[in-house]
């Protein structure tokens, strides 16, 4: 009996173990803590809004067969407007309209080009307005760029930029522009036939003028003569009254407007 019981035991050992004479039961152990609950992580935090666009439109015209003067010919496919220093871009279509949207309620500017003709740039503060906005954009040619310059004694290619100024109501006499801190610009008015002259004083009832060579950066311009109580249409708020600001790049034209009021008596 004792023979079996020892072996009974020995095939037991690899699940419990076990002893021929039997022992004490031993006590049971004592429970363990709980662990501590883990933290809560912190909460992330939201992105900011993206900036608000407005639509600006526009439209692309070839340059009048005379030359550089005010007049618009064929609506031109293929231009780029982009705003500027960005990849935003838009063509214009076989219209020659192209809707580009610009940052909202914050000066913004774009870059309207094609090879083989002068660049524009254009600047405002887009807002809902600028849905009704669509300037037109003369394309004027190399050639014809370079034939005025040399018509007029100006350095071609352009030293300077150039800007193209109206106020409205846009065929207006008697209205000056006055470039503010560059005085080397030089001053134009658009005649009765819409051609660029460097001789006149104010607007002709054609209501256009600007200047060539104006050294490139952002540029105001004062309205005055027949122009009063100004405000921005096209281009930046001045820092003064009757006062409009642009930017200028070395052979690009800029377009700026002004809303003016028509001085009596005049």
């Amino acid at each position: 009996m004792r023979i079996l019981s020892t072996f009974i035991c020995v095939l037991a050992l690899g699940v419990m173990g076990c002893s021929e004479t039997a022992g004490t039961g031993g006590s049971g152990g004592t429970a363990g803590d709980g662990g501590q609950g883990g933290s809560a992580g912190v909460g992330g935090v939201g992105g900011e809004g993206g900036t608000a666009n407005a639509a600006h439109y526009l439209t692309t015209y070839e340059g009048p067969p005379e030359g550089v003067k005010m007049g618009l010919g064929p609506r031109l496919e293929g231009v780029e407007a982009c705003e500027t220093d960005t990849s935003n871009c838009v063509t214009t279509d076989a219209d020659g309209k192209a809707q580009l949207m610009l940052p909202a309620n914050q000066e913004a500017s774009y870059i309207v080009s094609l090879d083989g003709r002068m660049p524009w740039m254009g600047a405002e503060v887009p807002n809902d307005v600028s849905v009704f906005l669509r300037p037109g954009y003369a394309m004027w040619s190399d050639e014809d760029v370079e034939t005025f310059a040399e018509t007029n004694m100006i350095p071609y290619p352009l030293t300077g930029g150039a800007v193209l100024l109206h106020m409205n109501p846009t065929r207006t006499e008697g209205v000056t522009f006055t470039l503010v801190d560059d005085a080397g610009a030089l001053a134009y008015y658009a005649d009765e036939d819409g051609f660029f002259r460097f001789d006149l004083a104010a607007t002709t009832v054609n209501g256009f003028g600007g200047f060539f060579e104006v050294a490139p950066g952002d540029r105001q311009i004062e309205f005055g003569g027949t122009a009063t109580n100004c405000t921005e249409a096209f281009g930046w708020p001045g820092d003064a009254p009757n006062r409009v600001k642009v930017p200028v790049r070395v052979g690009h034209i800029t377009l700026a407007s002004m809303n003016c009021d028509v001085q009596q008596g005049q």
